[in-house]
C-alpha cells in the first residue's frame, strides 16, 4: 500500500447559486483537479484549494482550507457560492445590467397584446438601455432604429417601428410591444447607422409567446469623408444601438406571469451564454428533468440540444430530447435541423428530409445546415432567402445574424410570407406513394409484357424519385472548370479590393476572395471547402459562380492612396 493511499480523504461538496454555474476546483500547486456545472460532490485530502465559479462572463474565486478531520457529526466540508451578476440582456434579478426599474416592463408579457395582426402566436420584445441605470448622460433611446417584419416584407401592419412602440419610458429606458400574430417567421432588424441593417429570424410557434429581450450598446467605425481619395484623414463616428448578437430569448405559454428572479430563466440565459463561448452549463439530468416532466420553456431545450449535439457526448438522450421539443414545436426549423443532424423522422409513415429556404435561428443549426447541404443540394434551396444569407452572414453570439444586402432583400421579396410558409416542403420523394405503387405493380406476375410493366412502374415512380437530393461532388469536375475560370477573370493581384466591392454583390466578393485563398486545396475538395468557409450551400454557390462570370470586370483601375 502507498503512503498515498494512507491519506484520509475528505468529502467535499460546493454548491453554487445558480444550476447553470460552471465550477472549478483547483489544489495549492495551481492543478485543476476537478470541474462541474451547478454542483460538485468529491473527496479530497487536506490542503488549501481554490474554488472559481463562472457564469457567464462573470468570475469569483474562493480560497479554503480542508481540515485533516471532520468535527463529530459533520460528514462533509460544505462550500455554497454565491449568486453571480453576470451580464444580459434579460432584466433579471442579480445581474450586473438590471435594474428594478426596467424589470417592471416585463410582466407586461402575462398582459392582452398590444397588438393583434394575426393570431395563434405571441411575439414579445423588450429593448432596454443599460447605461440609463449607471447614470451616465445619454440622448440614446434603445429602440432606435429597431423594427419587426414578416419575411415577405408585404405586410404593412408587421412593419412595426419600435419608435412608435404601444409602451414606452424614457425615464428607465425601455421599450416593449407585445404582438399576436399567426405562426411562422419574422425578422428582427436594426439600422445600425454604422454597419448597415442588420437581421435575425424569430420564429412564432402555435401555443407559445416567444420573448425577445434587446441591450443597447456603442460601436466606432472609422471611415473616410472622400471614398475616392483616401489621403483625407478619416474620422471616428459612433452609434449606439440594440445588438442582435447578445438578444436573450425565451418561450412561454401565454398569459403565464413572469418572475424576473425565477432561477429557470438564469438557467436559459447562462445556457445561451455557454452556446455563444462553446461552454457547455447544462447538465444533462437538469435539461431531462425540464424537458420530461414539467418543461414549460423550450428555447432551454432548443441551447441544451445544441450544446449536447457539438460536445457529440449525447447518445440515445439526445434523441429523446430532440423528440420532446418536436411534440412542443413541431414546425420551429431549429427543431427541424436538429431532427435532421439526429435521424428522426418527421412522422413515423415519411422518413424524408426537410428544405429550409427560411433559416434557422441558431448559428450551431445554420452551419450544419450549411455543411449537410455538401451532399443534399435541395436541403437549401437556390434563390431562396436562406441561400442569399449564407454570403451576408456574421456573427459573435448563438444567433444566425446577417447584414441585409440587396441579393437578400430580392430573396425576401420573392419568398412566400411567412404564414404561407409554416409547413416546411418536402425535399425527397414520398416514399408511402413509391411503396404503394411498388405493391401495386408486384401483385401483377411478370409474364408477357412483363418488361413493359416494368417500365411503367419506372415511370410512376419517377416523379416521387425526381426531387432527391444528389450528391454534388459528382459534379466536382464542372465546379473546378467554373472555379479556375473565375479565378483568373478575377485577380486581386492585378485588380483593386475596392473596385472588385464596388463591382461585385457581397457574396460574390467572398467567393472571389476565398478562390484566391484555396490555392493549395485538392481540386476534388474545393467546393466543399468554399462551403465550409462562406457558409454558403454549394446549390447557391455554383449559381453565384454562373453569375458571377456573367459580370464583366473593370482590368486595370486603381484608386489613390
Amino acid at each position: 500500500m502507498s503512503h498515498s493511499d494512507q491519506i484520509p480523504r475528505i468529502p467535499l461538496h460546493i454548491r453554487a447559486a445558480d444550476l447553470g454555474t460552471e465550477i472549478f476546483l483547483v489544489d495549492d500547486r495551481l492543478n485543476r483537479i476537478n470541474t462541474a456545472i451547478g454542483e460538485m460532490h468529491t473527496e479530497v485530502v487536506s490542503g488549501l484549494y481554490k474554488i472559481r465559479f463562472r457564469s457567464g462572463g462573470t468570475m469569483q474565486d474562493h480560497l479554503i482550507e480542508v481540515p485533516t478531520e471532520l468535527p463529530p457529526g459533520q460528514r462533509e466540508v460544505l462550500v455554497q457560492g454565491p449568486p453571480l451578476q453576470f451580464a444580459s440582456a434579460m432584466p433579471l434579478v442579480n445581474t450586473r445590467t438590471s435594474h428594478e426599474y426596467q424589470q417592471r416592463a416585463w410582466p407586461r408579457a402575462s398582459l392582452p397584446p398590444d397588438m393583434r395582426i394575426g393570431s395563434g402566436a405571441f411575439l414579445f420584445v423588450l429593448a432596454r438601455d443599460p447605461e440609463k441605470l449607471l447614470g451616465k448622460a445619454t440622448s440614446h433611446r434603445p429602440w432606435n432604429g429597431l423594427s419587426l417584419h414578416s419575411t415577405d416584407d408585404t405586410v404593412p401592419a408587421l412593419g412595426l417601428d419600435f419608435s412608435e412602440a404601444p409602451y414606452r419610458d424614457e425615464d428607465p429606458g425601455v421599450a416593449t410591444a407585445h404582438l399576436e400574430v399567426n405562426p411562422g417567421t419574422y425578422l428582427l432588424r436594426v439600422d445600425t447607422g454604422l454597419w448597415g441593417i442588420h437581421e435575425m429570424a424569430v420564429h412564432a410557434s402555435a401555443g407559445w409567446q416567444t420573448q425577445i429581450f434587446l441591450s443597447s450598446s456603442s460601436s466606432k467605425r472609422t471611415c473616410y469623408s472622400n471614398q475616392k481619395n483616401l489621403a483625407e484623414p478619416p474620422r471616428t463616428r459612433t452609434a449606439r444601438r440594440v445588438d442582435l448578437n447578445s438578444a436573450a430569448v425565451l418561450m412561454v405559454r401565454p398569459g403565464n406571469s413572469v418572475d424576473p428572479s425565477h432561477p429557470q430563466w438564469r438557467l436559459t440565459e447562462l445556457a445561451r451564454q455557454g452556446l455563444a463561448q462553446n461552454r457547455e452549463t447544462v447538465r444533462a439530468e437538469d435539461l431531462r428533468d425540464m424537458l420530461w416532466a414539467k418543461f414549460d420553456n423550450p428555447m432551454l431545450g432548443l441551447f441544451g440540444a445544441t450544446l449536447m449535439l457539438r460536445s457529440g457526448k449525447s447518445g440515445g438522450f439526445l434523441q429523446e430530447v430532440v423528440g420532446n421539443l418536436s411534440a412542443l414545436l413541431p414546425d420551429h426549423p431549429d427543431v427541424a435541423a436538429l431532427r435532421l443532424a439526429v435521424g428522426i423522422q418527421v412522422r413515423p409513415d415519411n422518413d424524408s428530409q426537410q428544405a429550409f429556404p427560411l433559416p434557422p435561428m441558431l448559428l450551431e443549426n445554420w452551419k450544419r445546415l450549411i455543411q449537410s447541404s455538401i451532399d443534399a443540394r435541395g436541403l437549401i434551396p437556390a434563390d431562396s432567402p436562406s441561400s442569399a444569407i449564407g454570403g451576408n452572414y456574421y456573427s459573435e453570439g448563438p444567433w444566425l445574424v446577417w447584414r441585409r444586402s440587396a441579393e437578400v432583400a430580392r430573396a425576401f421579396k420573392s419568398y412566400p410570407p411567412a404564414t404561407e410558409a409554416i409547413q416546411v416542403p418536402q425535399l425527397t420523394g414520398n416514399v408511402r406513394a413509391i411503396v404503394n405503387k411498388a405493391v401495386d405493380f408486384m401483385s401483377v406476375r411478370l409474364g408477357d409484357g412483363g418488361e413493359r410493366r416494368l417500365g411503367g412502374l419506372v415511370k410512376a415512380i419517377a416523379p416521387e424519385l425526381g426531387n432527391q437530393p444528389t450528391k454534388t461532388r459528382a459534379d466536382g469536375h464542372s465546379l473546378q472548370s467554373l472555379f479556375n475560370e473565375i479565378a483568373q477573370r478575377f485577380d486581386l493581384h492585378s485588380m483593386s479590393e475596392m473596385d472588385l466591392a464596388d463591382k461585385l454583390t457581397p457574396t460574390q466578393f467572398a467567393l472571389v476572395r476565398e478562390l484566391q485563398a484555396s490555392a493549395k486545396v485538392p481540386p476534388d475538395e474545393r467546393g466543399a471547402w468554399l462551403v465550409r468557409n462562406l457558409g454558403i450551400p454549394e446549390a447557391s454557390l455554383v449559381q453565384t459562380a454562373h453569375k458571377l462570370l456573367s459580370t464583366q470586370p473593370r482590368h486595370g483601375t486603381t484608386r489613390k492612396k
